[in-house]
């Protein structure tokens, strides 16, 4: 999930919702704001309490030569991480087509 590390969560079952809202800048380009919201429950060992971690962020996604590039700087809540400039992620990714 965005706004969270890489395995933060470990879950025996979850759901997640996603809005994104976006403004194109050009035929592959856009800038956009977005929300996860996610429930998470684990069935195992001593924390069996469900958790609803949130999201929030901005981006920008445009086309390269290699392929689409996004970039996206993020925030994550979770009941073990607050809102917290300290906290937040950049995440970015190409995805390329061939």
């Amino acid at each position: 999930m965005r706004g969270f590390s890489e395995n933060q969560f470990y879950t025996s079952s979850y759901a997640v919702g996603t809005a994104e809202f976006r403004q194109f800048i050009g035929p592959d380009s856009y800038v956009f704001l977005f929300a996860d919201q996610a429930y998470t429950r684990r069935d195992e060992g001593p924390d069996r309490r469900p958790d609803q971690p949130t999201g929030l962020g901005t981006g920008l996604s445009f086309r390269t030569p290699a392929g689409l590039f996004q970039f996206v700087y993020s925030m994550g809540r979770a009941r073990s991480q607050p809102f917290e400039l300290r906290t937040s992620k950049i995440h970015f990714g190409l995805t390329s087509r061939f």
